[in-house]
């Protein structure tokens, strides 16, 4: 089993969709509970995918209910045009702004997604009336939600060591340690890419922690900035795997050999 994988966050309907299509697929599912379920392809890369329950994604309320919680508060309106979208745009940033409150805004072709970053919607008070006064805008501008298409991936890590690991990945990537007590998240500045979280290995699993993982991750960064990347992950405690593409790109592993 690798020590990387993923977490798929999705709504109840499209998580149950995703179990039932797996073994069509050549997958397998080796765990599920009430919450979740491990899937794995045929090589047995995994993939959580949660939540199960019905409801489970549901912001209470009918001022909230073109939200779904997945993780992150996300709402998806698809538009018809470019000024729709643009005054969709304009007006919840205005409410953000009033509210003092940070908001994802993916504005793309025919779409946009708001996006309150992972658990600030509870961690920080606001976040439901300001959701509320943005899908009071959205509607009367005629948009109607998506409330089956957000997600939320995020990257799981296990180790025995999780803060020598942690500080090893919030260096290489340039992330920044969440606040809270017992919370072992990483997350990108801005939030803008996929948090990354570490679980607790046992020391005694000696056969899983010699392997080499068949997952890892690429970082890119600008090339003035790769070369002090690399220092910062190596005064980590990182250490170097392959540089013969240097200064195109270096592995580097953490002190348990994540890549």
């Amino acid at each position: 089993r690798n020590r990387l994988h993923l977490d798929v966050v999705t709504v109840p309907p499209e998580a149950a969709a995703v179990l039932a299509e797996v073994p069509g697929l050549g997958g397998q599912v080796p765990r599920e509970n009430d919450y979740y379920a491990t899937i794995a392809d045929a090589d047995g890369n995994e993939a959580d995918v949660l939540p199960l329950p019905d409801g489970a994604a549901d912001w209470d309320g009918e001022a909230t209910a073109d939200w779904r919680l997945v993780f992150a508060a996300v709402a998806r309106y698809p538009t018809v045009s470019v000024a729709q979208a643009v005054e969709l745009v304009e007006r919840v940033a205005a409410l953000a702004d009033g509210a003092g409150l940070a908001l994802g805004v993916d504005l793309r072709p025919g779409l946009v997604i708001l996006d309150s970053g992972k658990d600030l919607w509870e961690m920080v008070e606001g976040y439901a009336a300001l959701a509320a006064s943005c899908q009071q805008v959205a509607r009367g501008l005629g948009l109607v939600a998506d409330v089956a298409g957000p997600r939320f991936v995020q990257v799981g890590i296990d180790a025995v060591d999780v803060p020598g690991v942690r500080a090893f990945w919030a260096a290489a990537l340039g992330y920044v340690e969440d606040p809270r007590e017992d919370v072992t998240d990483l997350v990108h500045p801005h939030q803008l890419t996929m948090p990354v979280f570490l679980q607790s290995l046992d020391a005694d699993d000696h056969e899983r922690r010699a392997q080499r993982n068949r997952l890892h991750l690429d970082v890119f960064v600008p090339d003035d900035l790769a070369r002090a990347r690399v220092d910062a992950a190596l005064a980590a405690g990182g250490r170097v795997t392959h540089v013969a593409g240097a200064p195109a790109w270096w592995t580097l592993a953490d002190p348990e050999g994540n890549e």
